[in-house]
């Protein structure tokens, strides 16, 4: 049937109003779902508000001996599949018979064609812009960075991921315009919250050469303030501030991820008593005992191991298409080689030197850090 022939039901009055309510709440997503259990094991998604939270006091001693969190830390592939982005664990290294796991990752491999990929498009684009291909100064970077921020299979990145109580709150606002949050009671007066599993990306966490950490300068400068070694965020209360932006209109969850804040609660929350700070704190990590890196493993969708064999077939999949883009530009690039006489140079052409000395990771630059 044609579109302009579907005709909508009759409703009900009640109907209408349910269906209204539910049209005023609909988002547009372009991700996937994020836990197997949402209900029981729900991964916290950033909003355009703050969050009060407590990270449950669960620490291990790490293979460098200093102690950190205990923690589910996958490396992961993020792909980009008609507009949907998908969070896949590399199994590069990894070895399962059981769960079809034979040391190879199939998206590490993939990597390369995306990448070849991205070079043509980018050599076209620089050649139409009056630049000569490959060139990597800085104004051609400024060129060719959609190319590379866009390419399918993006670069690995190690996460981390615990669970964190998150409570249920109320915003108000006072006679100065300022915000009162309010904790939300549960009938018989007890702080409602629920636990949550939390993923942030290593660099984030704790920073790398291009961006500071945004958990451990937090921890680091408390460390300093209070004279006391914050080495993890174990058994600390935070507001974890997603709100970057004054206007709501220009907010986005994508550039929440990388611009909140995270300020520590060294007494704990405001307007709760000590004695009862101290009680919630000990219920939360009881309740939390379960939450182990093994659990993340089984309810968090991206940090599945997924089967070899089925995420080799899906890259194919994917790439397939790129593949064939790459054989018939050389096809063309050959045809044109031979039909034009060979003129001997002396010096590469601005850029191509720059690029002959790029391996991989350098052509990764080109790309944002995720």
């Amino acid at each position: 049937m044609a579109f302009g022939k579907i005709k909508p039901k009759a409703m009900t009055k009640e109907a209408l109003k349910d269906l209204s309510a539910q049209a005023q709440e609909q988002r547009f997503f372009t991700s996937v779902p994020k836990s197997e259990d949402p209900t029981n094991f729900p991964v916290f998604t950033l909003g355009n508000e703050q969050y009060l939270v407590y990270v449950p006091n669960h620490t291990v001693v790490g293979e460098d001996g200093v102690e950190e969190l205990r923690q589910d830390k996958p490396f992961i592939h993020t792909i980009e599949v008609n507009g949907r982005f998908h969070k896949i664990r590399c199994t590069d290294g990894i070895e399962s018979e059981e769960l079809g796991l034979d040391g190879t990752c199939p998206i590490c491999d993939g990597r390369s064609v995306v990448d070849e990929y991205a070079r043509i498009e980018a050599d076209k684009l620089l050649v139409s812009q009056g630049f000569e291909a490959g060139d990597t100064s800085d104004e051609a970077r400024k060129i060719t960075r959609g190319i590379y921020d866009g390419r399918a299979i993006k670069r690995k990145s190690r996460n981390l991921t615990f669970p964190i109580a998150v409570f249920e709150r109320t915003l108000t606002k006072n006679a100065k315009g300022r915000d009162v949050y309010e904790l939300v009671l549960d009938k018989d007066g007890y702080p409602k919250y629920q636990l949550m599993w939390y993923n942030i990306s290593e660099a984030l966490y704790a920073g790398s050469d291009s961006r500071k950490g945004i958990w451990k300068s937090e921890l680091d400068k408390r460390s300093e303030e209070f004279d006391t070694d914050y080495v993890t965020p174990a058994g600390l209360w935070f507001t974890i501030e997603g709100r970057y932006v004054d206007d709501p209109q220009k907010w986005s969850a994508r550039d929440a991820a990388t611009q909140f804040s995270v300020s520590m609660l060294p007494n704990g929350p405001k307007g709760i008593d000590s004695d009862l700070v101290e009680e919630l704190a000990e219920e939360i990590d009881k309740a939390s005992e379960e939450w182990t890196p093994e659990k993340a493993i089984q309810m968090v969708i991206a940090n599945h191991f997924l089967p070899v064999d089925e995420v080799k077939e899906s890259v194919e999949e994917l790439l397939q298409p790129l593949k064939d883009k790459i054989e018939l530009h050389k096809a063309n690039l050959g045809a044109v080689v031979q039909e034009t006489p060979a003129i001997e140079t002396t010096r590469p052409k601005r850029g191509q030197k720059a690029l002959q000395a790029l391996d991989e990771e350098d052509i990764d630059d080109l790309e944002d850090d995720e």
